[in-house]
């Protein structure tokens, strides 16, 4: 047991009792934490003072330092100290665990792929068993980048790597690219507007409806073209009006541009903008003729974790409930454990579990191999791979009562620390033998969709196949 502020999904996930009845706490594993920042509130001290982290003075003798890599304590809004809720959950489920800490913030206060490929070689050149991540990535879809590729390479170096799988349900829009040939002027550039309608009829404009205060719009648009090699070139348009920009375009309102200079040549626009609650707006896709043929796809993603959940956006249902897949990046990986989030406070006593209906679903497709070759790869793959719980305490300031994915993947974390340690050690159980024993031990989700694989984690269960599956293997050799 660590502080005296326990996560309510210790007990939820019967965690308690496989520590109890294994005699297990993830001692001998190391598990690596990417997120924003770790201790820019100075509060780190007073954790260990009180068992939350482990440390010298750790009431509970859990003296081994977390090991902070490299933390970003700017005195800013993202320094939310969230990498520190994180470790305190992964505490609580294994504190026998040495923890370590790398932000995903670069020097100039974003995240981008270089960020979070410096945070994953760090952590496994530091001996990382287990990496777990919550952030929010501006990184190409149809194709691996920079911070999938180094996963790739973590995953192959036999690193357990846990995602938190985004709060945006299915906030997404994919298509094949279509227009009708209408076009407008701005900034100097021609664009030929899509049709967002896939029926005879044509619409240049998706309808958005804001329903909320404290709303914020992140679509981040991707087509159908390899990194480093685009030809074509697009821009998204936040309107106040259907009506196409013409003149100096007086009802726009915004307008995408590249994430960070790194993705200027990369198939990647990103927008953002703040509504007021019943404002009605349109956004329009452009895709500037500059001689480039048109890409055969174009597909937006919402990457407003969850503050646009109740935006009613046309061609999607509110909720995301028919929208396209919102799994990317590293957490799109076949090997990755993509976690979403359950309410901790459910009842699971009659053996379901509910999925949030703001949890990231649906896995992207790979349609560029790591040469830009084209290719169509989903590897039979469907996302999340498991869910944990959310709504769970935590003593970081904004973070007492912690939701979402954020909350539930370092739950996932602390559970294969537990398994591993029961199986012998770190190398014993792949990424893929850990999903299916999570998977198959788990409480099955209550979902009309039948082909969803995941469910909520029973870790009991979990630690003995881990441990009967290790000693069949070693009865074999």
């Amino acid at each position: 047991m660590s502080g005296a502020t326990v996560t309510e999904g210790d007990k939820a996930l019967r965690a308690d009792i496989a520590r109890d009845n294994f005699v297990v706490d993830g001692d001998g594993i190391k598990i690596g934490v990417i997120a924003s920042s770790f201790n820019a509130k100075n509060a780190l001290d007073g954790d260990i003072s009180i068992g939350e982290l482990p440390g010298e003075g750790n009431p509970q003798k859990n003296i081994k330092p977390v090991v902070v890599l490299k933390d970003f304590t700017s005195d800013t809004s993202i320094a939310d100290d969230e990498g520190r809720a994180l470790a305190q959950i992964v505490h609580d489920i294994s504190p026998g665990a040495e923890l370590l800490f790398h932000t995903s913030i670069n020097e100039t206060g974003a995240v981008d792929d270089r960020s979070y490929a410096d945070a994953v070689k760090a952590l496994v050149q530091q001996g990382a068993n287990i990496i777990v991540e919550d952030v929010i990535l501006p990184t190409t879809v149809f194709q691996d980048g920079e911070a999938a590729q180094s996963a790739k390479d973590a995953l192959d170096k036999g690193v357990i790597l846990i995602s938190a799988a985004g709060n945006n349900g299915r906030i997404s829009y994919e298509s094949e690219y279509r227009s009708n040939g209408e076009t407008f002027e701005l900034g100097g550039r021609t664009f030929e507007a899509l049709d967002f309608d896939s029926s005879d009829k044509v619409d240049l404009f998706q309808d958005i409806k804001v329903t909320r205060d404290n709303t914020t719009l992140f679509p981040l648009l991707t087509w159908s073209e390899p990194n480093g090699q685009v030809s074509a070139d697009f821009e998204m348009f936040l309107l106040s009006s259907p009506t196409l920009p013409i003149g100096a375009g007086e009802n726009v309102l915004t307008v995408s541009g590249d994430p960070t200079p790194k993705t200027m040549d990369d198939p990647i626009k990103k927008l953002g903008y703040s509504p007021n609650k019943d404002e009605n707006l349109y956004l329009v896709i452009g895709r500037e003729l500059n001689g480039a043929e048109a890409p055969e796809m174009v597909k937006w993603i919402s990457n407003s974790n969850g503050s646009d959940r109740t935006t009613q956006y046309e061609y999607i249902n509110s909720n995301g409930a028919t929208g396209a897949s919102t799994i990317y990046g590293p957490a799109n990986l076949k090997e990755t454990i993509a976690v979403g989030s359950a309410d901790v406070n459910q009842d699971f006593s009659l053996g379901l579990a509910k999925i949030r209906n703001f949890s990231s679903e649906g896995s992207s497709a790979v349609l560029f191999d790591e040469m830009g070759n084209p290719q169509n790869i989903f590897e039979d793959r469907i996302k999340p791979d498991i869910i944990g719980p959310d709504g769970v305490s935590t003593t970081v300031a904004g973070l007492e009562n912690f939701r979402g994915t954020s909350a539930a993947a370092p739950h996932v974390a602390g559970i294969v620390a537990l398994m591993q340690q029961a199986a012998g050690g770190a190398a014993v159980l792949t990424s893929e033998q850990i999903k299916e024993i999570l998977q198959d031990t788990a409480i099955p989700v209550d979902s009309v969709n039948q082909m969803l694989e995941f469910g909520f984690p029973q870790v009991d269960l979990a630690v003995a196949t881990a441990q009967e599956f290790a000693s069949y293997q070693y009865d074999i050799c």
